[in-house]
């Protein structure tokens, strides 16, 4: 009698452990075990299915109200996490925490990859590469905005034909971290501090579909709700000039002598000459009316006055945050020193890393 009851009792504890809760629509299905874990099946004839792994940390108070399951997260500092759905491809979880944290905090757990997955990585316009490809290229953690290296607030997973992108609505403080496991690539988020605490709310937008293009213009019409997105035209009627880069053609006169100044080689006195109204008029009388002449090295403010009483659109080459230190502008290629016009500024403006050292940039001669 005694082992009955205990197996009895045993099975009921199990049963309770992995309950779960679930939200669900005419596209997708989502179950929240209580342990936090997400399982997402897609209903839409690819019946595609993507899990969580398991959280880092400790799941409680998992609640279902209306359309949307709750749960707090024992973290670096208590998370409260609420999961809904907003439409038949997309769903969105939301992040609010309190208190100061160093480091990261691994949440949302990352979608386990199986074989024969696809990873979409951000990078430049963009790169997609099997799990298993091992990414010499790639840190190990990155942050989600980082010029061409990660370009957009977003990940993209393909399972078959279907595809899962993970979409950050700021990704200032989101990291991005590639680990390998079991020969496969694995790729979590992590969520930095705003300045030592964690600040404002972490919302992550979840989208569905099986073609990139249609996935991805879900994602660029969520931006445009939030008020990201301003084309060109729009921008046209506030600056007519601007009508001027549709189809314009994207110039940089690099010559010899530029290069030998600032790498601080011999220049060639052989080099040709570099002259703004000789090439200019070649161009416009082989039919290029557009131009956007880029001030590189050499054009002189009269010069850009001359290109742009010719049509051309003038911009110009300029690394507004690099700051040459003053202390040592002395050990520096006069060239660079006269060129960078924020040293001025040394070092109000410096970055600082959390140590006090100053952030670094490249080096210079």
């Amino acid at each position: 009698m005694k082992n009955i009851t205990f197996i009895l009792i045993s099975i009921f504890f199990t049963t309770f452990a992995f309950a779960t809760l679930s939200l669900e629509n005419k596209g997708l299905r989502l179950d929240i075990s209580e342990n936090g874990n997400i399982t997402l099946k897609v209903k839409n004839g690819s019946n595609a299915v993507f899990k969580q792994a398991n959280s880092a940390y400790k799941i409680q108070n998992i609640l279902k109200t209306d359309n949307q399951i709750t749960f707090d997260v024992l973290a670096k500092v208590p998370l409260k996490v609420s999961v809904k759905l907003i439409s038949n491809t997309q769903f969105e979880m939301e992040v609010v925490g309190t208190g100061n944290f160093e480091g990261f905090i691994r949440f949302p757990a990352p979608w386990q990859t199986e074989k024969n997955d696809t990873i979409i990585y951000p990078l430049g316009n963009g790169y997609a590469f099997p799990v298993e490809k091992k990414l010499k290229f790639m840190p190990h953690v990155i942050c989600a905005v980082h010029g061409w290296r990660w370009s957009m607030g977003l990940m993209g997973h393909q399972r078959g034909q279907h595809i899962l992108i993970s979409a950050f609505e700021k990704p200032y403080d989101i990291y991005i971290e590639t680990t390998r496991k079991n020969g496969l690539n694995n790729v979590a988020t992590l969520i930095a501090p705003e300045f030592g605490k964690f600040g404002y709310k972490r919302v992550f937008r979840f989208f569905t579909d099986n073609k990139l293009s249609r996935v991805m213009a879900q994602y660029r019409q969520w931006r445009k709700d939030l008020g990201y997105i301003k084309t060109l035209k729009e921008k046209s009627k506030e600056l007519p000039h601007l009508s001027l880069l549709q189809g314009a053609a994207d110039v940089w006169i690099w010559d010899e002598n530029t290069i030998a100044n600032l790498y601080n080689k011999p220049k060639n006195p052989n080099a040709p000459t570099r002259d703004i109204h000789k090439i200019s008029a070649e161009m416009k009388r082989l039919g290029m009316t557009k131009i956007l002449w880029n001030n590189f090295e050499g054009e002189t403010p009269e010069d850009c006055l001359y290109l742009k009483k010719q049509g051309f659109l003038v911009g110009k080459y300029d690394i507004y945050r690099d700051v040459l230190p003053a202390n040592i502008a002395h050990k520096i290629i006069p060239y660079r020193v006269k060129r960078s016009v924020n040293t001025k500024y040394w070092p109000q403006i410096v970055r600082v890393e959390k140590d006090g050292s100053l952030t670094k940039a490249w080096q210079v001669h």
